[in-house]
């Protein structure tokens, strides 16, 4: 049971290591954040707490926003494009596709 429970709490703490280094290295690379070295901080001097704050106020806040954003090209140049007809898909399969 000893053992059990050594692994138990090493896995913990491996996973917490990662995420822990992971955001991180996430708010070092954020360069659009004015708040970086405040985040930057808080995450090395509170560890793994700090990492979990980090990702609930800034990461999940700037998934919230990704909506508002303009759609890519791709999607308006296809919402643009008239909606084929049934009939117009059969029509195109029978004559690619010959039996």
């Amino acid at each position: 049971m000893e053992l059990f429970l050594t692994i138990i709490y090493a896995s913990a703490g491996l996973f917490g290591f990662f995420i822990w280094i992971f955001m991180l290295i996430d708010v070092i690379k954020n360069k659009q954040n004015p708040k970086r070295t405040m985040w930057i901080l808080i995450i090395i001097f509170l560890g793994v707490i700090g990492a979990i704050i980090y990702t609930f106020v800034v990461k999940l806040r700037k998934q919230k926003e990704l909506p508002d954003q303009p759609e890519p090209q791709i999607v308006q140049d296809l919402a643009e494009e008239p909606q084929a007809t049934q009939e117009q898909v059969v029509q195109e399969l029978k004559e690619t596709v010959q039996y």
